[in-house]
């Protein structure tokens, strides 16, 4: 699961305001999580320097500060509330001072005496949109230029935006973030992600479960990361022994233009390895081509760089072929209206799962305008260049926001947007692949992938869900 911000605030809510678990109890819990969490970053000569904002993140930064502060660590807390604060924030405070320690005001800060670990309580997932100037933008500019070992962050690093993905650095650089239950977006999406440092999931802090589950239930779009995507294993377990090669299914490639034919062999191997039963290939062109291996078998109703639809529509009814992939290694679309409602004909008739790669996105949606295709059928597979050339009405991916508005565009379809961090959409549920890194930045990489959620077509599961699990042979398997 992954929750927004407006999630996390409602669980919160609803764990103590329904559910009758008091929000002292939980800033507790979250409290000595991070106390915890503090010591294991704690290095000799080292001191801690809280920074507890007005809000219920600032309140957990005080029961850390009351926390070391018992254990002799003699924290310097920064009270940054502006004399204006929660109910459980001022219990926290109050406890602390008497203990016996003393909040030093904002306006002050600190003399640079390390070196630091700071601790990170100004804002938590309260900032929704860019930080504006004033108090707290003030101190993260000043403690920013503090020589600090380690700075850990509760829930976000302050300045951050829990539910936008592309957005400017934090003033204060963070080597660990803490946050409770579930990851929340900009854990997950490149560049936010990086802001954060090591993410640190503390997985029970005392929600009550019938507030996440109320919670989760009311999601407009359902939330998944990389832990939620089954394994390979378990997909082909519903095959019997007796299974043979349509029960794996056929699948087909349709793709390679003259000198790129190499594209949709990558496509096939990737098929192969997925667990197809039968891979056949059919090239656009037979110029420049290399080599053909022998696992595959090859058709010819496309070599002249059109593809006869007539034949094609022939050939899957009768070799049975369960899906197409269509694009790979084209830099022009070989699709046309005509085809695709011939495609969409045959998926309503045959369940047949389709996926669109390389030059067939370009301008796909007004092709298929008008069009019905199945989202747990149908596949689009654009890297960041070709998702500009699918419309000019999607726009960019850059926060929940975007998300949301794509889930009524992308009605029909799924999509895998192929980037740093991949994302899934489908109509009813977005998935989010922060598992990602550099293998994909290689010619033949995206080829691979789409010949890989080819090869899964014959699991019985939504096509979305193939292709999560695909981007994660991508990163375990292939170099």
């Amino acid at each position: 699961m992954v929750w927004t911000a407006s999630d996390a605030k409602e669980i919160d809510r609803l764990s103590s305001e329904v559910y009758s678990i008091p929000a002292l109890h939980l800033m507790e819990e979250a409290g000595q999580a991070i106390y915890r969490l503090a010591l294991s970053l704690w290095k000799p000569h080292c001191r801690f320097l809280i920074l507890a904002g007005a809000g219920n993140n600032g309140g957990d930064a005080l029961v850390v500060a009351r926390r070391l502060y018992e254990a002799g660590f003699f924290p310097r807390v920064i009270d940054v509330s502006e004399g204006k604060e929660s109910v459980e924030r001022l219990a926290q405070r109050l406890r602390l001072e008497a203990l016996g320690c003393s909040l030093f005001s904002a306006r002050v800060l600190i003399d640079d005496e390390g070196p630091w670990i700071i601790i990170d309580g100004l804002l938590g997932i309260g900032l929704s949109g860019p930080l504006r100037p004033g108090l707290v933008f003030d101190v993260l500019q000043r403690a920013s230029a503090i020589s600090a070992v380690a700075t850990l962050a509760i829930d976000l690093p302050s300045g951050l935006d829990a539910d936008c993905f592309d957005q400017p650095p934090p003033f204060l650089k963070t080597t660990d973030t803490i946050t409770f239950q579930s990851l929340k977006p900009l854990h997950l999406v490149h560049p936010s992600r990086e802001y954060c440092g090591k993410i640190h999931v503390v997985n029970d802090i005392g929600f009550s479960p019938l507030a996440v589950t109320s919670v989760m239930a009311a999601q407009t779009v359902k939330l998944k990361h990389d832990s939620d995507v089954t394994s390979i294993d378990k997909l082909w377990s519903f095959l019997p022994t007796s299974a043979h090669k349509y029960d794996r299914g056929h699948v087909l490639v349709i793709g390679g233009s003259a000198g790129k034919v190499g594209a949709i062999l990558h496509s096939a191997k990737g098929a192969w390895r997925a667990g197809a039963g039968w891979v056949s290939v059919a090239p656009l062109s037979d110029e420049l081509m290399p080599p053909l291996p022998s696992a595959y078998t090859y058709e010819s109703f496309a070599l002249k760089g059109k593809i006869d639809t007539q034949e094609l529509m022939t050939f899957l009814e009768t070799r049975r072929v369960k899906a197409v992939l269509i694009g790979p290694g084209t830099m022009q679309n070989p699709l046309n209206a005509k085809l695709l409602r011939m495609l969409s004909t045959a998926q309503k008739k045959a369940g047949l799962r389709l996926i669109f790669d390389a030059g067939a996105l370009d301008k796909f949606l007004e092709l298929s305008e008008g069009l019905e295709f199945h989202p747990d059928h149908t596949l689009l597979t654009p890297h960041p260049g070709e998702w500009k050339k699918l419309s000019s009405i999607h726009g960019e991916i850059k926060s929940m926001k975007d998300i949301y508005r794509l889930q009524d565009i992308f009605k029909t379809f799924s999509v895998i947007y192929k980037s740093s961090t991949p994302i899934v959409l489908h109509p009813e549920r977005a998935t989010f692949l922060s598992g990602g890194n550099n293998r994909l930045g290689r010619a033949g990489s995206g080829d691979t992938l789409a010949g890989l959620v080819l090869g899964l077509s014959a699991v019985p599961r939504p096509i979305d869900e193939l292709a999560a699990l695909a981007q994660k042979l991508m990163m375990q398997s292939f170099t």
